[in-house]
């Protein structure tokens, strides 16, 4: 085994390397705990060209922390199902993880408090296979209140999100998602908690093929989609998650033919993922019930005072009217 020590990448550059059956690849990243707080996106490519003569069997890529292990395989393959026939396949992959606070570096050469992610690369392939890796820390996840982020390029193989933290006196929110095209998309609201569950792992999903285990509110889209988020179901904020879907059944289009470009999708494999999403994103406050209540009973209020104080002071005046009348008629009489 082949140990190499990464750091995160501050530009678009990536080292490269090769791996074959003869060998297997152990990537180091040491991270400070000031930054457990981030998310860590890791950009998996491989670079050769994926020739039948020269690639025979796929990379795996196994991700470790103390708690838990990810494994995924290059070519990534998005089926549909049977009826489409259709297989996508993509020699890059994108995923974001939550990093474990507990796990300590074992590989840091006494770096105290450190902790790692350790990344093992193999393949049964008997010739070289090239591949990148690159480790980031995601800063621009997170969206703030009627923030609208714009022109957002979703595939089916990577996935996308963003984290929101309710603000002092927002019980509520909207969370809109709009796009100009008609390719069909999930929408997921999920608890922020690590890890976001978006493997291609029928294990972790449903017969329809979403993420189980969370907590989420789901919905399909293809121009607009409308949820709401209140904070007593997410007291410690939300992610949301955009999935493109592999066809357009979900959301009730045709399952051969993509308006976009308008050409039946009957081709067994695809060189690289054709179903891209442009999406703007937008959360917007609303007003809870403690903010539109009190307005309201005011009012009421007001007419209350008015009406009690109108009916004490009619039946007043009523009572000393009487009480005149009587004296009156109790003088006249005697």
């Amino acid at each position: 085994m082949v140990t190499f020590r990464s750091a995160l990448i501050v530009n678009d550059s990536s080292p490269s390397f090769a791996v074959s059956k003869t060998t297997c690849h152990l990537h180091v990243l040491d991270l400070k705990t000031a930054q457990l707080n981030n998310t860590v996106s890791v950009h998996l490519e491989t670079t050769t060209a994926h020739q039948k003569d020269e690639v025979t069997c796929p990379m795996v890529f196994s991700l470790t922390q103390s708690k838990s292990t990810k494994s995924w395989a290059l070519p990534l393959l998005n089926e549909t199902t049977k009826e489409d026939n259709i297989t996508i396949i993509s020699h890059e992959k994108d995923f974001t993880i939550c990093l474990e606070h507990d796990n300590k570096s074992s590989y840091a050469n006494g770096s105290g408090n450190n902790v790692e992610l350790l990344l093992f690369v193999s393949t049964c392939n008997p010739s070289n296979v090239n591949y990148t890796v690159k480790f980031t820390l995601k800063h621009n996840i997170i969206i703030g209140l009627n923030e609208n982020s714009a022109n957002m390029y979703v595939i089916p193989t990577t996935l996308y999100h963003f984290r929101f933290n309710f603000p002092y006196g927002v019980d509520r929110v909207i969370v809109e998602v709009q796009s100009e095209d008609q390719v069909c998309m999930t929408v997921a609201i999920q608890c922020p908690w690590c890890r976001l569950l978006n493997e291609n792992s029928l294990s972790h999903r449903d017969q329809l093929g979403m993420p189980v285990g969370f907590k989420s509110i789901l919905q399909d889209m293809s121009k607009k989609a409308v949820l709401r988020v209140d904070k007593t179901d997410f007291s410690e904020g939300f992610f949301i998650v955009f999935m493109v879907q592999p066809n357009d059944r979900r959301c009730g289009w045709s399952k051969n033919v993509t308006e976009k470009s308008g050409i039946p999708l009957q081709a067994v494999r695809l060189p690289e993922p054709t179903r891209i999403k442009i999406i703007n994103v937008t959360v917007h406050g609303v007003l809870s019930t403690s903010n539109y209540t009190m307005p309201l009973l005011f009012p009421l209020a007001y007419v209350i005072v008015i009406i009690v104080i109108t009916t004490a002071t009619y039946g007043t005046f009523n009572y000393v009217s009487v009480r005149t009348k009587m004296l009156d008629f109790r003088t006249y009489a005697f």
